[in-house]
Protein backbone atom coordinates (compact mmCIF):
# COMPACT_ATOMS: atom_id res chain seq x y z
CA UNK A 1 0.00 0.00 0.00
CA UNK A 2 1.54 3.59 -0.54
CA UNK A 3 2.26 5.21 2.41
CA UNK A 4 0.21 8.82 2.48
CA UNK A 5 2.39 11.55 3.15
CA UNK A 6 0.28 14.13 5.16
CA UNK A 7 -0.34 17.93 4.13
CA UNK A 8 2.27 20.09 5.49
CA UNK A 9 1.27 23.68 5.49
CA UNK A 10 4.45 26.06 4.86
CA UNK A 11 2.76 29.06 6.96
CA UNK A 12 2.64 26.94 9.55
CA UNK A 13 6.23 25.37 9.50
CA UNK A 14 7.65 29.10 9.09
CA UNK A 15 5.67 29.81 11.81
CA UNK A 16 6.75 27.85 13.96
CA UNK A 17 10.47 28.70 13.05
CA UNK A 18 9.77 31.89 14.03
CA UNK A 19 8.58 31.24 17.09
CA UNK A 20 11.18 29.32 18.31
CA UNK A 21 13.63 31.65 17.27
CA UNK A 22 11.64 34.80 19.07
CA UNK A 23 11.76 32.47 22.27
CA UNK A 24 14.99 31.30 22.53
CA UNK A 25 16.33 35.16 21.76
CA UNK A 26 13.74 35.92 24.63
CA UNK A 27 15.89 33.70 26.57
CA UNK A 28 19.10 34.64 25.48
CA UNK A 29 18.46 38.54 26.54
CA UNK A 30 16.92 37.89 29.96
CA UNK A 31 20.29 35.56 31.02
CA UNK A 32 22.78 38.96 30.01
CA UNK A 33 20.03 40.98 32.13
CA UNK A 34 22.30 42.44 35.13
CA UNK A 35 25.40 42.23 33.26
CA UNK A 36 27.27 45.27 34.35
CA UNK A 37 28.67 47.74 31.35
CA UNK A 38 32.69 47.88 32.54
CA UNK A 39 33.88 50.57 30.47
CA UNK A 40 35.26 48.61 26.92
CA UNK A 41 33.75 49.33 23.29
CA UNK A 42 31.16 47.57 22.36
CA UNK A 43 29.04 47.10 25.62
CA UNK A 44 25.19 47.80 25.17
CA UNK A 45 22.34 46.40 23.34
CA UNK A 46 22.31 44.98 20.08
CA UNK A 47 20.03 47.76 18.30
CA UNK A 48 22.03 50.79 20.22
CA UNK A 49 25.66 49.56 18.79
CA UNK A 50 23.32 48.65 14.99
CA UNK A 51 22.08 52.20 15.25
CA UNK A 52 25.38 53.88 16.09
CA UNK A 53 27.17 51.80 13.46
CA UNK A 54 24.17 52.69 10.77
CA UNK A 55 24.99 56.45 12.00
CA UNK A 56 28.63 56.50 11.73
CA UNK A 57 28.12 54.52 7.85
CA UNK A 58 26.36 57.31 6.97
CA UNK A 59 29.10 59.97 8.47
CA UNK A 60 31.55 59.29 10.54
CA UNK A 61 31.67 63.52 10.92
CA UNK A 62 28.34 64.31 12.51
CA UNK A 63 28.14 62.73 16.07
CA UNK A 64 31.76 63.95 16.66
CA UNK A 65 30.68 67.35 15.50
CA UNK A 66 27.90 67.91 17.66
CA UNK A 67 29.72 67.34 21.31
CA UNK A 68 32.43 69.64 22.53
CA UNK A 69 33.22 67.87 25.40
CA UNK A 70 34.77 64.28 26.28
CA UNK A 71 36.11 62.22 28.77
CA UNK A 72 39.69 61.18 28.02
CA UNK A 73 39.11 57.46 28.43
CA UNK A 74 36.77 58.25 25.16
CA UNK A 75 39.86 58.33 23.08
CA UNK A 76 42.35 56.58 24.54
CA UNK A 77 40.04 53.19 24.84
CA UNK A 78 40.84 52.96 21.22
CA UNK A 79 43.97 51.76 19.68
CA UNK A 80 46.22 52.37 16.91
CA UNK A 81 44.78 54.03 13.55
CA UNK A 82 40.96 53.78 15.45
CA UNK A 83 42.68 56.15 18.35
CA UNK A 84 44.19 58.31 15.42
CA UNK A 85 40.95 58.65 13.46
CA UNK A 86 39.15 59.61 16.63
CA UNK A 87 41.04 62.04 18.12
CA UNK A 88 41.13 63.96 14.79
CA UNK A 89 37.34 64.02 14.65
CA UNK A 90 36.90 64.60 18.34
CA UNK A 91 39.58 67.55 18.87
CA UNK A 92 39.59 69.06 15.17
CA UNK A 93 36.37 68.16 13.89
CA UNK A 94 37.82 66.62 10.84
CA UNK A 95 39.52 63.21 9.21
CA UNK A 96 43.00 63.08 10.04
CA UNK A 97 45.38 63.40 6.37
CA UNK A 98 46.66 59.38 5.56
CA UNK A 99 50.37 60.94 6.18
CA UNK A 100 49.33 62.36 9.74
CA UNK A 101 47.71 59.15 10.68
CA UNK A 102 51.34 56.72 9.64
CA UNK A 103 53.23 58.86 11.03
CA UNK A 104 51.47 59.08 14.78
CA UNK A 105 50.67 55.04 14.67
CA UNK A 106 54.43 54.46 14.41
CA UNK A 107 55.52 56.82 17.49
CA UNK A 108 52.97 55.06 19.49
CA UNK A 109 54.14 51.50 18.24
CA UNK A 110 57.44 52.29 19.33
CA UNK A 111 56.39 54.00 22.40
CA UNK A 112 57.82 57.58 21.56
CA UNK A 113 54.38 59.06 22.38
CA UNK A 114 51.61 57.92 24.22
CA UNK A 115 47.75 58.45 23.99
CA UNK A 116 47.42 61.14 26.41
CA UNK A 117 50.64 62.95 25.34
CA UNK A 118 48.92 63.35 21.21
CA UNK A 119 45.49 63.95 22.79
CA UNK A 120 46.79 66.92 24.96
CA UNK A 121 48.92 67.79 21.51
CA UNK A 122 46.32 67.73 19.23
CA UNK A 123 43.82 69.49 21.89
CA UNK A 124 46.15 72.64 22.62
CA UNK A 125 47.52 73.12 19.02
CA UNK A 126 46.22 76.37 16.74
CA UNK A 127 43.39 73.92 15.39
CA UNK A 128 42.65 73.11 18.99
CA UNK A 129 42.37 75.59 19.92
CA UNK A 130 40.30 77.17 17.79
CA UNK A 131 37.35 74.65 18.52
CA UNK A 132 37.86 74.41 22.31
CA UNK A 133 36.95 71.11 23.07
CA UNK A 134 36.79 70.22 26.85
CA UNK A 135 38.68 67.64 27.72
CA UNK A 136 37.68 66.37 31.03
CA UNK A 137 40.58 64.55 32.87
CA UNK A 138 43.30 65.34 30.67
CA UNK A 139 45.42 67.66 32.56
CA UNK A 140 46.70 66.41 35.27
CA UNK A 141 47.97 63.39 33.09
CA UNK A 142 49.06 65.62 30.28
CA UNK A 143 51.30 67.19 33.00
CA UNK A 144 52.63 64.24 34.07
CA UNK A 145 53.32 63.16 30.59
CA UNK A 146 55.14 66.18 29.93
CA UNK A 147 56.82 65.97 33.06
CA UNK A 148 58.04 62.23 32.15
CA UNK A 149 59.99 63.47 29.13
CA UNK A 150 62.01 65.76 31.23
CA UNK A 151 65.44 64.04 31.15
CA UNK A 152 66.50 62.43 34.65
CA UNK A 153 63.77 63.88 36.59
CA UNK A 154 61.06 62.35 34.23
CA UNK A 155 61.99 59.16 35.32
CA UNK A 156 62.77 59.58 38.93
CA UNK A 157 58.64 60.71 38.68
CA UNK A 158 57.61 57.73 36.43
CA UNK A 159 58.75 54.21 38.13
CA UNK A 160 57.16 55.14 41.65
CA UNK A 161 53.47 56.30 39.40
CA UNK A 162 54.03 52.61 37.74
CA UNK A 163 54.47 51.27 40.79
CA UNK A 164 51.82 52.52 41.90
CA UNK A 165 49.44 52.58 38.65
CA UNK A 166 50.16 48.86 38.82
CA UNK A 167 46.88 47.82 41.02
CA UNK A 168 44.82 49.66 38.55
CA UNK A 169 46.27 47.69 36.08
CA UNK A 170 46.13 44.73 37.52
CA UNK A 171 42.16 45.49 38.47
CA UNK A 172 41.82 46.51 34.44
CA UNK A 173 43.01 42.95 33.59
CA UNK A 174 40.83 40.96 35.48
CA UNK A 175 38.10 43.19 34.34
CA UNK A 176 38.88 42.53 30.65
CA UNK A 177 39.08 39.05 31.63
CA UNK A 178 35.76 39.09 32.82
CA UNK A 179 34.76 40.96 30.18
CA UNK A 180 36.06 38.53 27.46
CA UNK A 181 34.24 35.69 29.03
CA UNK A 182 30.96 37.36 29.36
CA UNK A 183 31.29 37.99 24.78
CA UNK A 184 32.54 34.40 24.62
CA UNK A 185 29.42 33.22 26.64
CA UNK A 186 27.13 35.27 25.08
CA UNK A 187 28.90 34.05 21.32
CA UNK A 188 28.12 30.35 22.43
CA UNK A 189 24.51 31.43 22.98
CA UNK A 190 24.57 33.00 19.96
CA UNK A 191 25.72 29.98 17.69
CA UNK A 192 23.70 27.79 19.97
CA UNK A 193 20.35 30.06 18.39
CA UNK A 194 21.66 30.14 14.88
CA UNK A 195 22.48 26.05 15.54
CA UNK A 196 18.94 25.85 16.83
CA UNK A 197 17.26 27.72 14.07
CA UNK A 198 19.01 26.22 11.09
CA UNK A 199 17.74 22.80 12.93
CA UNK A 200 14.53 23.95 12.60
CA UNK A 201 14.26 25.05 8.80
CA UNK A 202 16.20 21.77 7.30
CA UNK A 203 13.79 19.76 9.46
CA UNK A 204 10.90 22.58 8.00
CA UNK A 205 12.38 22.45 4.44
CA UNK A 206 12.10 18.79 4.67
CA UNK A 207 8.71 18.64 5.46
CA UNK A 208 8.28 20.67 2.43
CA UNK A 209 10.46 18.68 0.16
CA UNK A 210 7.92 15.86 1.02
CA UNK A 211 5.05 17.75 0.62
CA UNK A 212 6.03 18.96 -2.45
CA UNK A 213 6.65 15.28 -3.58
CA UNK A 214 3.52 14.18 -3.04
CA UNK A 215 1.87 17.08 -4.29
CA UNK A 216 3.60 16.41 -7.44
CA UNK A 217 2.96 12.60 -7.54
CA UNK A 218 -1.11 13.74 -6.86
CA UNK A 219 -0.71 16.28 -9.59
CA UNK A 220 1.17 13.59 -12.03
CA UNK A 221 -1.62 10.86 -11.27
CA UNK A 222 -4.22 13.86 -11.89
CA UNK A 223 -2.69 14.70 -14.96
CA UNK A 224 -2.59 11.12 -16.43
CA UNK A 225 -5.95 10.40 -15.41
CA UNK A 226 -6.83 13.78 -17.53
CA UNK A 227 -5.39 12.39 -20.63
CA UNK A 228 -6.91 9.59 -20.11
CA UNK A 229 -10.19 10.89 -19.80
CA UNK A 230 -10.03 13.10 -22.84
CA UNK A 231 -8.42 10.52 -24.75
CA UNK A 232 -11.68 8.14 -23.78
CA UNK A 233 -14.47 11.09 -24.87
CA UNK A 234 -12.52 12.10 -27.91
CA UNK A 235 -13.00 8.04 -29.10
CA UNK A 236 -17.06 8.35 -28.01
CA UNK A 237 -17.12 11.78 -29.33
CA UNK A 238 -15.75 9.84 -32.79
CA UNK A 239 -17.77 6.62 -32.20
CA UNK A 240 -21.27 8.72 -32.10
CA UNK A 241 -20.34 11.05 -35.28
CA UNK A 242 -19.25 7.98 -37.36
CA UNK A 243 -22.92 6.23 -35.92
CA UNK A 244 -24.54 9.55 -37.14
CA UNK A 245 -23.42 9.34 -40.60
CA UNK A 246 -24.33 5.53 -40.94
CA UNK A 247 -28.16 6.09 -39.90
CA UNK A 248 -28.21 8.91 -42.06
CA UNK A 249 -29.65 8.13 -45.55
CA UNK A 250 -26.94 8.25 -48.14
CA UNK A 251 -29.00 10.87 -50.53
CA UNK A 252 -29.36 13.14 -47.16
CA UNK A 253 -25.90 13.58 -46.75
CA UNK A 254 -26.60 17.55 -46.89
CA UNK A 255 -28.98 16.74 -44.24
CA UNK A 256 -26.19 16.00 -41.96
CA UNK A 257 -26.01 19.18 -39.21
CA UNK A 258 -23.46 21.60 -40.19
CA UNK A 259 -22.24 22.53 -36.77
CA UNK A 260 -21.46 18.64 -36.19
CA UNK A 261 -19.61 18.69 -39.82
CA UNK A 262 -17.67 21.31 -38.16
CA UNK A 263 -16.54 20.06 -34.55
CA UNK A 264 -16.08 16.15 -36.65
CA UNK A 265 -13.41 18.28 -38.91
CA UNK A 266 -11.96 20.07 -35.21
CA UNK A 267 -11.57 16.91 -33.19
CA UNK A 268 -8.13 16.30 -34.05
CA UNK A 269 -6.78 20.31 -32.84
CA UNK A 270 -6.02 19.57 -29.32
CA UNK A 271 -4.22 16.80 -30.75
CA UNK A 272 -1.64 18.38 -33.36
CA UNK A 273 -1.67 21.27 -30.96
CA UNK A 274 0.30 19.24 -28.82
CA UNK A 275 1.95 17.57 -31.39
CA UNK A 276 3.61 20.98 -32.41
CA UNK A 277 4.63 21.91 -28.73
CA UNK A 278 6.77 18.77 -28.59
CA UNK A 279 8.14 18.70 -32.16
CA UNK A 280 8.02 21.97 -33.44
CA UNK A 281 10.12 23.42 -30.21
CA UNK A 282 9.37 26.61 -27.90
CA UNK A 283 7.92 30.01 -28.99
CA UNK A 284 11.42 31.50 -28.56
CA UNK A 285 13.08 29.11 -30.68
CA UNK A 286 10.84 29.50 -33.26
CA UNK A 287 11.13 33.39 -33.46
CA UNK A 288 14.52 33.33 -32.93
CA UNK A 289 14.59 31.34 -36.58
CA UNK A 290 11.62 32.96 -38.55
CA UNK A 291 13.79 36.25 -37.82
CA UNK A 292 16.10 35.90 -40.76
CA UNK A 293 12.44 36.87 -42.94
CA UNK A 294 12.44 39.96 -41.13
CA UNK A 295 14.66 41.95 -43.38
CA UNK A 296 12.94 40.45 -46.91
CA UNK A 297 9.84 41.92 -45.61
CA UNK A 298 11.36 45.14 -45.31
CA UNK A 299 12.84 45.13 -48.07
CA UNK A 300 9.65 44.59 -50.12
CA UNK A 301 8.14 46.91 -48.30
CA UNK A 302 5.51 44.92 -46.56
CA UNK A 303 4.48 45.01 -43.48
CA UNK A 304 3.13 48.75 -43.82
CA UNK A 305 -0.67 49.67 -43.30
CA UNK A 306 -0.93 50.07 -46.75
CA UNK A 307 0.63 46.63 -47.67
CA UNK A 308 -0.04 44.64 -44.32
CA UNK A 309 1.56 40.89 -44.56
CA UNK A 310 -0.72 37.76 -44.40
CA UNK A 311 0.94 34.47 -42.49
CA UNK A 312 -1.86 31.72 -43.94
CA UNK A 313 -1.33 28.48 -41.56
CA UNK A 314 -0.17 31.13 -38.22
CA UNK A 315 -0.10 28.50 -35.91
CA UNK A 316 0.85 29.56 -32.30
CA UNK A 317 1.33 32.47 -33.92
CA UNK A 318 5.03 33.47 -33.18
CA UNK A 319 5.66 35.01 -36.71
CA UNK A 320 2.64 37.68 -35.66
CA UNK A 321 4.17 38.33 -32.74
CA UNK A 322 7.40 39.19 -34.10
CA UNK A 323 6.21 41.02 -36.59
CA UNK A 324 4.34 43.06 -33.24
CA UNK A 325 7.94 43.70 -31.68
CA UNK A 326 9.45 44.76 -35.39
CA UNK A 327 6.04 47.35 -35.65
CA UNK A 328 5.15 45.54 -38.68
CA UNK A 329 1.41 44.76 -40.17
CA UNK A 330 0.40 41.43 -40.06
CA UNK A 331 -2.37 39.05 -39.39
CA UNK A 332 -2.65 35.57 -39.35
CA UNK A 333 -5.42 32.73 -40.95
CA UNK A 334 -5.50 28.97 -39.47
CA UNK A 335 -7.89 26.23 -39.15
CA UNK A 336 -7.25 24.64 -35.43
CA UNK A 337 -9.41 26.42 -33.38
CA UNK A 338 -6.89 25.88 -30.60
CA UNK A 339 -3.93 27.68 -31.89
CA UNK A 340 -6.45 30.70 -33.08
CA UNK A 341 -7.94 30.30 -29.24
CA UNK A 342 -3.84 31.15 -27.69
CA UNK A 343 -3.26 33.87 -30.51
CA UNK A 344 -6.12 36.17 -29.46
CA UNK A 345 -5.13 35.17 -26.41
CA UNK A 346 -1.73 37.13 -27.25
CA UNK A 347 -3.72 39.86 -28.85
CA UNK A 348 -2.84 38.75 -32.28
CA UNK A 349 -5.38 39.54 -35.18
CA UNK A 350 -6.13 36.03 -36.52
CA UNK A 351 -8.87 34.59 -38.26
CA UNK A 352 -10.35 31.18 -38.83
CA UNK A 353 -10.39 30.11 -42.10
CA UNK A 354 -9.09 27.60 -44.97
CA UNK A 355 -5.92 29.76 -46.37
CA UNK A 356 -7.11 28.94 -50.15
CA UNK A 357 -10.62 30.68 -49.62
CA UNK A 358 -9.21 33.65 -47.44
CA UNK A 359 -6.87 34.43 -49.88
CA UNK A 360 -10.01 34.25 -52.75
CA UNK A 361 -11.77 36.79 -51.23
CA UNK A 362 -8.98 39.49 -50.64
CA UNK A 363 -8.81 42.34 -53.93
CA UNK A 364 -5.86 42.29 -56.07
CA UNK A 365 -2.92 43.74 -54.67
CA UNK A 366 -4.16 44.54 -51.18
CA UNK A 367 -0.59 42.69 -49.67
CA UNK A 368 2.73 43.25 -49.06
CA UNK A 369 3.54 39.81 -48.46
CA UNK A 370 2.45 36.15 -48.04
CA UNK A 371 4.31 33.69 -45.70
CA UNK A 372 3.66 30.01 -45.48
CA UNK A 373 5.34 28.31 -42.66
CA UNK A 374 5.10 24.60 -43.06
CA UNK A 375 2.09 24.19 -44.57
CA UNK A 376 2.78 23.47 -48.04
CA UNK A 377 3.84 20.27 -47.34
CA UNK A 378 0.27 19.35 -45.93
CA UNK A 379 -1.65 20.40 -49.07
CA UNK A 380 -2.61 18.47 -52.36
CA UNK A 381 -0.69 19.62 -55.26
CA UNK A 382 -3.52 21.24 -56.67
CA UNK A 383 -4.49 23.27 -54.25
CA UNK A 384 -0.58 24.12 -53.66
CA UNK A 385 -1.06 25.93 -57.42
CA UNK A 386 -3.93 27.38 -56.96
CA UNK A 387 -2.20 28.51 -53.69
CA UNK A 388 0.72 29.89 -55.61
CA UNK A 389 -1.91 31.74 -58.01
CA UNK A 390 -3.81 33.30 -55.30
CA UNK A 391 -0.91 34.87 -53.46
CA UNK A 392 0.84 35.87 -56.83
CA UNK A 393 -2.80 37.50 -57.33
CA UNK A 394 -3.08 39.56 -53.77
CA UNK A 395 0.77 40.84 -53.79
CA UNK A 396 1.13 44.14 -54.98
CA UNK A 397 3.92 44.44 -57.38
CA UNK A 398 7.08 43.98 -55.29
CA UNK A 399 5.20 41.55 -52.77
CA UNK A 400 7.03 38.76 -51.52
CA UNK A 401 5.78 35.12 -51.32
CA UNK A 402 7.81 33.54 -48.19
CA UNK A 403 7.24 29.29 -48.11
CA UNK A 404 9.55 27.33 -45.91
CA UNK A 405 9.08 23.94 -45.20
CA UNK A 406 11.05 20.71 -44.52
CA UNK A 407 14.39 20.27 -46.81
CA UNK A 408 14.62 16.47 -48.40
CA UNK A 409 17.76 16.77 -49.46
CA UNK A 410 18.75 16.02 -45.89
CA UNK A 411 18.58 12.19 -45.81
CA UNK A 412 17.63 11.96 -42.39
CA UNK A 413 14.70 14.64 -42.67
CA UNK A 414 13.63 12.91 -45.95
CA UNK A 415 13.48 9.24 -45.43
CA UNK A 416 12.24 10.10 -41.36
CA UNK A 417 11.96 13.25 -39.55
CA UNK A 418 9.32 14.31 -42.03
CA UNK A 419 7.19 11.27 -41.36
CA UNK A 420 7.17 12.23 -37.84
CA UNK A 421 4.01 14.44 -38.62
CA UNK A 422 1.26 12.52 -39.83
CA UNK A 423 -0.69 14.96 -41.93
CA UNK A 424 2.40 15.41 -44.40
CA UNK A 425 1.83 14.24 -47.74
CA UNK A 426 5.12 14.14 -49.37
CA UNK A 427 8.41 16.15 -49.32
CA UNK A 428 8.60 18.99 -51.78
CA UNK A 429 12.57 18.91 -53.39
CA UNK A 430 13.58 22.86 -53.32
CA UNK A 431 14.15 22.34 -57.00
CA UNK A 432 10.22 21.67 -57.34
CA UNK A 433 9.04 24.60 -55.32
CA UNK A 434 11.20 27.65 -57.30
CA UNK A 435 10.02 25.61 -60.51
CA UNK A 436 6.68 26.21 -59.66
CA UNK A 437 6.68 29.55 -58.17
CA UNK A 438 8.86 31.27 -61.28
CA UNK A 439 5.97 28.96 -63.53
CA UNK A 440 3.48 30.78 -61.74
CA UNK A 441 4.50 34.11 -62.64
CA UNK A 442 6.84 35.17 -59.64
CA UNK A 443 10.34 36.69 -60.60
CA UNK A 444 13.63 36.69 -58.43
CA UNK A 445 12.80 33.50 -56.87
CA UNK A 446 15.69 31.79 -54.79
CA UNK A 447 16.09 28.83 -52.51
CA UNK A 448 17.31 29.70 -48.63
CA UNK A 449 18.76 26.67 -46.92
CA UNK A 450 18.35 26.53 -43.16
CA UNK A 451 18.88 25.27 -39.74
CA UNK A 452 21.88 23.09 -40.34
CA UNK A 453 22.58 20.16 -37.91
CA UNK A 454 25.31 21.68 -35.44
CA UNK A 455 27.32 18.30 -36.62
CA UNK A 456 27.75 20.69 -40.22
CA UNK A 457 29.96 23.25 -41.38
CA UNK A 458 29.61 24.58 -44.35
CA UNK A 459 33.10 24.95 -45.40
CA UNK A 460 33.30 21.27 -46.02
CA UNK A 461 31.94 22.07 -49.50
CA UNK A 462 34.62 23.83 -50.74
CA UNK A 463 37.23 21.43 -49.49
CA UNK A 464 38.34 18.40 -51.86
CA UNK A 465 37.13 15.89 -48.85
CA UNK A 466 35.25 12.46 -50.60
CA UNK A 467 33.36 12.73 -47.04
CA UNK A 468 32.39 16.10 -47.86
CA UNK A 469 28.70 15.00 -49.53
CA UNK A 470 28.03 12.79 -47.04
CA UNK A 471 27.81 14.95 -44.13
CA UNK A 472 26.07 17.66 -46.38
CA UNK A 473 23.39 14.80 -46.70
CA UNK A 474 23.01 13.83 -43.18
CA UNK A 475 23.85 16.87 -41.44
CA UNK A 476 23.02 19.77 -43.66
CA UNK A 477 20.24 22.31 -44.13
CA UNK A 478 16.85 20.19 -42.09
CA UNK A 479 14.42 23.43 -44.06
CA UNK A 480 14.81 25.77 -46.92
CA UNK A 481 12.58 28.96 -47.91
CA UNK A 482 11.31 30.03 -51.57
CA UNK A 483 11.52 33.12 -51.60
CA UNK A 484 9.45 34.70 -54.80
CA UNK A 485 8.43 38.53 -55.26
CA UNK A 486 5.52 39.16 -57.90
CA UNK A 487 6.98 41.35 -60.85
Amino acid sequence: MEKKVPPVDVDVLMARVKEKAARRRQALEESQQGRTALGFPGTGSDDAVAAAGQAALADPLTAWRQRSSYRLREFTVRHDRDFVAHAFRGLLKREPDPTAVNRYCARLRSGDITKTWLVGRLRFSKEGRRHAVRVRGLLIPLAFHVLFRVPVLGALVEWPLAFIRLGRSWREARSAEQYNRGEFTRLGDRMALVAAMRDETERALRDTERAFRAFEQTAQADFARLKRDLALQDRRIGVLLEEARRLLPESGADAFPQVVREEADHRLDALYASFEDVFRGTREVIKGRLAVYVPYIRDAGGGTRAAPLLDIGCGRGEWLELLREERLEGRGVDTNRVFLEQCRKDGLDVTEADALSYLRGLPECSLGGVTAFHLIEHLPFNVLIDLFDEAARVLRPGGVLVCETPNPDNLLVGSRNFYLDPTHRKPLPPDLVAFLAKYRGFARVRVLPLHPRLEYDPADAERDDPMAPIRMALYGPQDYAVIAYRG
